[in-house]
């Protein structure tokens, strides 16, 4: 042990630390400022109070916050922490102290309730100075509903999943009007207009159905892992694996990109299902010879699938 006076002279604050003392507004109660003890990722060193019960870090990659930025964020919180630090190096952008367990968790559901709507992009992961084994089940527990809902909302009301079942359903009403128009008394030329046209249209509503069909089985599997059932497989292609360890920021990740490809329209997506069936059944597969077969030709997109066999030839 060091004398701390000493310590925090050999060792000042370094500029990157930009404490504050967060007093709400709208009469919510003021908690007083702490400064630490020793060095940490989630405060200055030279400080020699107490140190907070709970730290709860906004995690970025390289995505920065400033003063102005996280003070506003705090304002949309349910409690306020007691003081807040932003960072301008490091995984890093912000942290949050907390002494009382109940307003860490309902601080981190808001988070995250946040992140999943799109109102920051900070990943919140809290961390503990005071363990209790079912602090980490309540927490778990509590995110779980956020996710649940956030998934089951994509599937329901979702306004991307809507955007296309309404496209859907207008090439529907097209191919509709183009087969009633086939009835009427057609010349050679127009007939076979009306043919290519819905040939067209029909390849173009089978291969947003698949997407669909496709966005909708990703969801699922999510959400039967985050619910812990038994999960409906085929031929043990599941399309995700989560583990018993859900890491909530690669769950995100994995909603985001199924979005993605729902909404970027590339036909391989279409086809997901298929292509893990036939790796599962086939440990040598040429999937060369099987993607032609799907004969994608309105895609002029280029495709590059590795494949690893466990058999050495």
């Amino acid at each position: 042990m060091h004398d701390s006076s000493s310590y925090n002279r050999r060792f000042p604050a370094p500029a990157m630390y930009h404490e504050h003392i967060y007093r709400p507004s709208n009469n919510r109660p003021c908690r007083p400022g702490y400064y630490s003890s020793s060095y940490e990722l989630d405060r200055p060193p030279g400080h020699s109070h107490k140190s907070p019960n709970f730290v709860i870090q906004l995690r970025s990659g390289n995505r920065r916050i400033n003063r102005y930025a996280l003070d506003d964020l705090i304002e949309k919180l349910p409690f306020a922490p007691r003081s807040s630090f932003v960072f301008s190096k490091g995984f890093l952008s912000g942290s949050l102290m907390y002494d009382q367990w109940s307003e860490t968790l309902e601080v981190i559901v808001k988070l995250w309730r946040m992140r999943l709507s799109g109102s920051h992009s900070f990943t919140p992961w809290v961390k503990r100075n005071v363990e209790v084994p079912s602090d980490e089940d309540e927490l778990k527990a509590r995110v779980k509903m956020v996710f649940l809902e956030e998934l089951k909302g994509l599937l329901v009301e979702g306004e991307l999943l809507q955007k296309w079942e309404k496209k859907l359903e207008l090439l529907r009403d097209e191919i509709c009007e183009l087969s009633r128009l086939l009835k009427n008394r057609n010349n050679l030329r127009v007939c076979n207009e009306f043919l290519k046209k819905r040939e067209g249209l029909e390849k173009e509503s089978d291969l947003i159905r698949k997407r669909i069909e496709e966005f909708k089985r990703g969801i699922e599997c999510i959400i039967q892992q985050l619910e812990e059932t038994s999960l409906k497989e085929e031929g043990g292609s599941r399309v995700f694996k989560i583990g018993t360890v859900f890491d909530w920021s690669k769950i995100h990740c994995l909603m985001m990109r199924e979005c993605r490809r729902l909404d970027d329209g590339l036909p391989i997506f279409a086809f997901r299902q298929q292509i893990l069936r036939q790796i599962h059944y086939q440990q040598v597969l040429n999937l060369f010879t099987f993607l032609i077969s799907l004969e994608f030709r309105q895609s002029g997109h280029l495709l590059v699938i590795t494949c690893k066999s466990p058999y050495k030839h």
